[in-house]
C-alpha cells in the first residue's frame, strides 16, 4: 500500500474551484465554479521561501469573472481557485522565516493566485488556504480589516501616500482628495 503524503497539520477547509471555463461570465459563476473541501497543502507542495496563508478576505471582481470563461488576456490553468488573498500567516518556510515572516502576521499577497504565473496560480484567496511566495508579501495595517485590504490584492488600486501625510500640502496623486492625516486610493 502507497504511503500516504504528509499535509500541514491544519484543519480540512473549503475552497471554490473553478473546474472548467464558462460559456460566458453568467455560465461561469452559475456552473462552473464548485465549493469543495480543500485538505491543508501537502508538505511537498512547499518549497523554501513559501508561506501558507489562512485566508481571512478575498476580492473577486469582474476580471475573475472574464477568467472563468477562458477568455482573459492571461489564462490560468484549471483547476484553481479565484481571487485576491488576505490572512494571517500559518505556516512559514526557512526562507520567509530569514525575511522576517512571522506565524499570526495579517500579510496580502500579491502573488499567488490565478493571476500569478507558475506554482502558486492555483491558490486563489476564495478558499480557507493559500500558498504564496514570501517575495510577495505585504504588511496588512493594524487599522485596515481584512476585507479593506483583500482589496488591494492585485494592485488594480494604487497606494497614494498610504499610510502616511503627504510630504507638502499639495503631495496628492492626481484625483486623489486626500489632505493630511487620511489614506486614499487611486483605481489604476
Amino acid at each position: 500500500m502507497a504511503e500516504k503524503e504528509a499535509r500541514l497539520a491544519l484543519p480540512i477547509g473549503v475552497h471554490a474551484v473553478v473546474t472548467e471555463f464558462g460559456e460566458n461570465q453568467e455560465d461561469a459563476i452559475e456552473r462552473c465554479i464548485r465549493l469543495q473541501p480543500q485538505p491543508p497543502p501537502l508538505l511537498s507542495e512547499l518549497e523554501d521561501g513559501d508561506i501558507v496563508i489562512a485566508v481571512e478576505a478575498s476580492e473577486v471582481y469582474w476580471t475573475d469573472t472574464v477568467m472563468a470563461t477562458g477568455q482573459y488576456q492571461h489564462q490560468p490553468r484549471l483547476p484553481y481557485s479565484p481571487g485576491s488573498v488576505c490572512g494571517i500567516v500559518a505556516w512559514v518556510s526557512e526562507a520567509a522565516t530569514k525575511r522576517g515572516v512571522k506565524v499570526g502576521e495579517r500579510v496580502l499577497s500579491g502573488g499567488g493566485g490565478p493571476r500569478s504565473l507558475g506554482r502558486h496560480q492555483q491558490w486563489g484567496g476564495c478558499a480557507s488556504y493559500a500558498v504564496a511566495p514570501s517575495t510577495a508579501l505585504q504588511k496588512v495595517p493594524s487599522h485596515w480589516t481584512a476585507a479593506e485590504a483583500a482589496c488591494f490584492g492585485y494592485g488594480s488600486l494604487l497606494p497614494c501616500r498610504m499610510c502616511r501625510p503627504p510630504e507638502r500640502p499639495d503631495d496628492t496623486h492626481p484625483g486623489c482628495h486626500w489632505r493630511g492625516g487620511h489614506s486614499c486610493c487611486s483605481n489604476g
